[in-house]
């Protein structure tokens, strides 16, 4: 488990005043930052103001159903949702998790359980960060906006048109082999002596290009009779 580096921010959405400002108490004791809002127009609100790790959400809203709150948090957030209802039948319960949810609790609310449900979700929340940090820094990145292909821990490698083609074609499916022929034809190169010596030129000056002064393999293998493929971890950036 790796270790949280902020408590988490807490959007919670209850109509009942009461038990909003209940929660809103014994969670903040619990060393966690709650906003409390009593109506889906205000957790959009919300929303737009301030950033936030976990949303509690009750079904029974004012102006909007949580459950479309729930959908909307799920399609436009990265936010782990704890839904809060007295509906706790199991076709409820299954209606909640279509729409997104984490978890679904049943009112009367145990502080306990909501505290550790909590815990629970961010320090996966934190673990799956870490992993895609990780991930990301272990990583080739080419950067099709800047035409640029990075290498882990690297300096950023400037492409030229053709060897911004190249490397697209091969990261269309990483890992995977493109034949000589494809690649040849995408260039713009003929299909004769003179198409594949140009090509193995581009290949040549990219690997130069990628390896100067670098302790990293060249990523870009050759399938002898086949063609080429990338053969290392990479992240995509485009528009």
């Amino acid at each position: 488990m790796t270790e949280q580096t902020h408590n988490p921010n807490i959007l919670l959405v209850e109509d009942d005043a009461d038990l909003r400002h209940l929660l809103q108490r014994n969670l903040s004791l619990e060393g966690f930052s709650v906003t409390g809002v009593g109506s889906a127009i205000e957790c959009y609100q919300a929303l737009a103001e301030s950033n936030f790790d976990i949303a509690i959400v009750d079904i029974g809203l004012p102006d909007q159903s949580g459950l479309a709150v729930t959908e909307y948090l799920r399609e436009k957030t990265n936010l782990s949702i704890i839904i809060m209802t007295a509906k706790g039948s199991a076709d409820d319960r299954v209606t909640g998790y279509e729409k997104g949810a984490d978890l679904y609790l049943v009112k009367p609310i145990d502080i306990r359980e909501l505290t550790f449900a909590i815990k629970n979700l961010f320090s996966r929340m934190e673990e799956k960060q870490s992993t895609s940090k990780k991930q990301l820094s272990e990583s080739w990145v080419f950067d099709q906006v800047n035409w640029t292909l990075k290498a882990p821990h690297g300096t950023a490698h400037q492409l030229s048109s053709k060897e911004l083609l190249f490397i697209n074609m091969l990261l269309k499916k990483p890992g995977e082999q493109v034949h000589r022929s494809d690649i040849l034809d995408h260039l713009g190169y003929s299909s004769d002596e003179y198409g594949n010596s140009a090509l193995e030129a581009l290949v040549l000056r990219i690997r130069k290009k990628l390896t100067e002064n670098s302790h990293h393999q060249d990523p870009i293998k050759t399938l002898r009779g086949i063609g080429y493929l990338f053969s290392h971890p990479v992240v995509t950036v485009s528009a």
